[in-house]
């Protein structure tokens, strides 16, 4: 279980290399950068503050393409030779006119949506067969078109003395469309009479004259036009795209990767005509770093030990083999470890599949479990698939010892039968005397886990050289003896009726072990002041304190080991629900049947299947990273550019 070893990577070169160099660091997605601090004051080197000069470019060529819909990606850009001043000059010309097309494309869009939605207006106005400009034009009334709503229309006839005029024209089952006319001196009084009855006015546009029919003719041939000349604008856009979308794209990809090298500037210092950078390379990968510039006789490349500057802390890169490697997403998820730790994400999907496939276990479900997750793969590309799909094959493996398929149990007693197992296996876990079992089978897997993450604890802590908590900590040899021991001796008591509770047993494996975990602040301190701190600054020792966190300890070792239960309480549960099922299938009849059998399978599934992933996540977050990990690594964050879509590497 690896952490990506990390090489300290200085490199020092003319500062006429420096933008080569770092297109080149961004391009291979191998160097971390740090920000080097102690050289610049030492040495007189001062940190590059300039402004991007590739901003407006970059914003430019990435306005081009998306209004000539062309989809950003990563062209190899090394066979275009055109100069900055030639790109720029190129860009600006197409932008100039593809801008301006693009415009009237907008302006186009919108007239003509005006326009239809006029023509569904003048439409409600084809009985009126006088001309709209007279309508409108007069000095002593005012007229407003629009709508009203069915129930407000029936209203108008309760009016006993209008001084309004109001004439249909049109209507459906919501809406009277129509115009009201009114003298100028009672406009207010009337507009208020409307808008308290939700009237709805249409302003007649500017464009509209004559007769409602002459109008509609008139606009619909504008219409017509207006999208004749649009298509003509969208076809000069799309022969523009036709022409120049691989020219745009190299020309993108040089410039995205010019504009952010440049910004890597950040971590470089320079002086005496000289740059400086540091940061950190996988040490797999150092010899193909190394490689990248073996033709820039201008920049040396000086490799030391991660450790070697003590004010820079190596960045973490997991290193899982495949099998397990879904699972770093819980991992960092929790937080990465310290660089120097151990990469927990095999430990914990080796448990995470088996926990799951032990509270899951059942061989149809679980090859639908393989399935789903195999889709999710596929076509989402997200890691929850593949984690899935290897609690599936653990469900399957488990189901086939429970003898469950589907909810159908007792099955694969012919398989055991042929191994010479069929005394043991398939397991009735409904059964008393297999549930008491799988309870105590339960308890010894949470006791097992347990010690293990003890024992990783206490590898940890020593490897990192803090050997007060690998010995004296509740989590560290302390603990273990006391927790090993207490279990071990219980274990003998219940099942071979073996008492060593005896004096002994007891100072040596309990009271001692007590006595050092409520001293071991000090108890630790000492050590690590003796090691290599000697002049640290000692903490102050709290009896109280003490008293309390040993409290804490003794409760959380009982609960830690009790919280295990639920790997057989929810195996019980799980059977216990199908069994449900089969009841409901048996009354449902030989008809009903399959349907029940296939709604409770697949609500077992969602249901209890996002149950136990819940329940196993908690068990490895609480019980076992809380005794042994450290999330305070940093994560390897190498320099590179970052593409819209998918980038094929330049090698």
């Amino acid at each position: 279980m690896p952490i990506e070893t990390m090489s300290l990577v200085n490199i020092i070169g003319k500062l006429s290399d420096l933008d080569e160099t770092l297109i080149r660091i961004a391009n291979c997605e191998l160097f971390h950068p740090e920000n080097v601090t102690n050289k610049s004051k030492a040495e007189g080197f001062e940190h590059v503050n300039e402004q991007n000069p590739y901003v407006n470019l970059l914003q430019k060529t990435d306005d081009l393409l998306q209004k000539l819909n062309i989809p950003k990606k990563f062209n190899d850009y090394s066979y275009l030779k055109m100069s900055i001043e030639e790109i720029e000059a190129f860009i600006n010309d197409i932008f100039y006119k593809v801008n301006n097309d693009s415009k009237e494309v907008s302006r186009l869009e919108s007239v003509i949506n005006l326009r239809e939605k006029s023509l569904v207006e003048i439409k409600h106005m084809m009985k009126l067969n006088t001309k709209i400009d007279d309508i409108l034009t007069s000095n002593y009334i005012t007229a407003r078109f629009g709508r009203l709503p069915i129930d407000s229309y029936i209203k108008l006839s309760y009016f006993k003395e209008k001084i309004f005029f109001f004439l249909p024209l049109d209507e459906d089952k919501d809406y009277c469309w129509g115009i009201y006319v009114t003298p100028n001196k009672h406009l207010s009084e009337t507009d208020k009479y409307f808008n308290d009855m939700y009237f709805e006015e249409y302003c007649i546009p500017d464009y509209v004259h004559g007769t409602p029919q002459l109008a509609i003719e008139n606009i619909k041939h504008k219409i017509k036009r207006e999208k004749k000349s649009l298509q003509n604008i969208k076809s000069d856009l799309e022969n523009y795209k036709q022409k120049y979308t691989y020219k745009l794209l190299l020309i993108y990809s040089k410039i995205k990767m010019l504009h952010d090298s440049f910004a890597y500037r950040r971590y470089a210092v320079i002086g005496n005509k000289k740059f400086y950078l540091n940061g950190f390379v996988p040490k797999e990968n150092l010899n193909e770093f190394i490689e990248i510039f073996d033709d820039m006789s201008g920049v040396i490349i000086e490799s030391l030990s991660a450790d070697a500057n003590k004010e820079l802390t190596p960045p973490v890169k997991l290193k899982t083999c495949w099998l397990f490697r879904p699972f770093e997403m819980y991992v960092t998820t929790y937080g990465l470890p310290q660089y120097g730790d151990i990469n927990p994400s095999s430990y914990i999907g080796l448990i995470y599949s088996i926990l799951f496939g032990i509270m899951f276990g059942d061989v149809g479900q679980g090859i639908c479990i393989f399935i789903v997750g195999l889709l999710i793969w596929k076509f989402k590309k997200m890691m929850l698939g593949l984690i899935l799909t290897r609690c599936g094959v653990c469900s399957m493996i488990v189901g086939v010892m429970y003898g469950s398929f589907f909810g159908f149990e007792n099955q694969f007693k012919e398989f055991w039968q042929m191994l010479g197992l069929g005394s043991l296996f398939p397991i009735d876990v409904l059964n008393p005397s297999s549930s008491m079992n799988m309870l105590i089978f339960s308890l010894g897997i949470g006791i097992l886990l347990i010690l293990i993450s003890m024992l990783m604890n206490i590898f940890i802590n020593i490897k990192n050289k803090h050997i007060g908590n690998a010995i004296f900590s509740n989590n560290g040899l302390a603990g273990l003896v006391m927790y090993g021991g207490l279990a071990l001796a219980i274990v003998l008591l219940m099942a071979l009726d073996v008492n060593i509770f005896n004096p002994i047993f007891l100072i040596l494996v309990i009271i001692v072990p007590l006595i050092l975990i409520f001293f071991s602040e000090p108890l630790s301190n000492l050590i690590q002041n003796h090691i290599k701190q000697r002049n640290a600054k000692k903490e102050k020792f709290s009896p109280v304190n003490a008293i309390f966190e040993m409290v804490d300890i003794l409760l959380s070792y009982c609960t830690n080991t009790l919280s295990f239960l639920r790997v057989g309480g929810l195996v019980l549960s799980h059977a216990a629900l199908m069994l449900v099922v089969m009841k409901f299938a048996h009354m449902a009849g030989s008809f009903g049947s399959p349907f029940v059998i296939v709604i409770g399978n697949v609500f077992v599934m969602g249901f209890e299947g996002l149950i136990v992933s819940i329940q196993v996540l908690r068990l490895v977050y609480y019980e076992m990273f809380s005794r042994f990990y450290k999330s305070e690594g940093k994560p390897f964050k190498p320099a590179k550019v970052v593409f819209e879509s998918s980038k094929t590497k330049k090698k």
